[in-house]
């Protein structure tokens, strides 16, 4: 069972001019209000090269941002890309070594089975053996998944195409190997333990469970489709793609705490402005977070402009 991590959400928000490859484009009333854009421009007097911000959705294929030139064009041009788990530093929960891989691994200490129900546990093997033939019954590597990742992994399988079972969408990953291809230089911003739950947050990490096991029944009934808008993370995808976003930069994210994780949106996205910092600073650089990460005034766009950077949406033409 391959393990693949998710924070699903989206978004962002705010009006100016933007440029890409020095075309520039002036956004009118409807777009002042509502950008309809994942891309955008950090710039900052003695910077010698822009930055781009990208808001991805876990679960989205990453062919789906080359159907915009302006993305595409960054994506190629970018000489680092930092994202949230994938990455060469030490830090990088996947993808530097396989050696550091298993050694992240081993700081798991509270593991996703032993918050299941004996009934939320046989429901979770039958799905998974249902839908991959294997369960998570004497599967070392399922029962070793923390809460974020079991999570993760129903959603991906749900997700999974029936007729290319090994094809699953992950947007970071799926960047995090372009650019291993084109032997460019790749960051993670997360710890493991930014995923980790203890026994002070157990209630947490069942009630997240039980929300991705309720989900999981209905995986196996004809035409159930999590894309369907009817579906939470079907109206999530939807915006998404549609680019009918919110970013709500002056307000306060009224989350307490992040969808998956131990540590809120806020407190993760505060440890990660060094790295973004130092990362813009020396290269043009891309940084591919989770939408739900530019949101409000505790995001990463408004973060940025605090410091004295200029962040402004790029406009895609294929929404105008």
């Amino acid at each position: 069972m391959k393990i693949n991590f998710i924070c699903i959400l989206t978004i962002l928000f705010v009006f100016q001019k933007a440029d890409v490859n020095g075309l520039a484009v002036t956004f009118n009333a409807v777009d002042r209000a509502n950008p309809r854009t994942i891309l955008w421009k950090i710039s900052k007097p003695g910077l010698s090269k822009p930055s781009y911000l990208l808001g991805i959705n876990h679960i989205v294929s990453a062919d789906w941002l080359y159907t915009f030139p302006e993305i595409k064009d960054v994506i190629e041009s970018s000489e680092l890309l930092v994202t949230e788990l994938f990455g060469d530093n030490d830090r990088a929960i996947i993808g530097n070594t396989r050696e550091m891989d298993i050694k992240n691994r081993s700081k798991v200490n509270l593991r996703a089975v032993d918050l299941l129900t004996p009934k939320q546990y046989a429901t979770l093997d039958s799905f998974f053996i249902a839908k991959v033939g294997e369960g998570i019954t004497n599967n070392q590597e399922a029962l070793e998944m923390n809460v974020a990742e079991m999570s993760s992994a129903i959603l991906m399988t749900l997700l999974t195409d029936k007729n290319n079972p090994n094809e699953k969408p992950c947007m970071d990953r799926e960047l995090f190997k372009i650019f291993k291809d084109k032997q460019m230089n790749t960051l993670a911003l997360d710890h493991i333990e930014n995923f980790e739950f203890d026994d002070t947050n157990k209630e947490r990490g069942r009630e997240i469970l039980s929300s991705f096991v309720e989900l999981s029944k209905g995986g196996n009934d004809p035409g159930w489709n999590i894309s369907d808008t009817t579906y939470t993370v079907g109206k999530f995808l939807h915006d998404y793609k549609m680019m009918n976003l919110d970013y709500k930069l002056t307000k306060t994210d009224p989350e307490k705490e992040s969808f998956l994780n131990s540590h809120t949106v806020r407190e993760r996205n505060d440890r990660w402005m060094p790295l973004i910092e130092s990362s813009i600073s020396q290269k043009s650089a891309l940084i591919a977070v989770g939408a739900a990460h530019l949101w409000y005034n505790t995001g990463v766009i408004a973060l940025l402009r605090s410091k004295g950077y200029t962040v402004e949406p790029v406009l895609l033409r294929k929404f105008q």
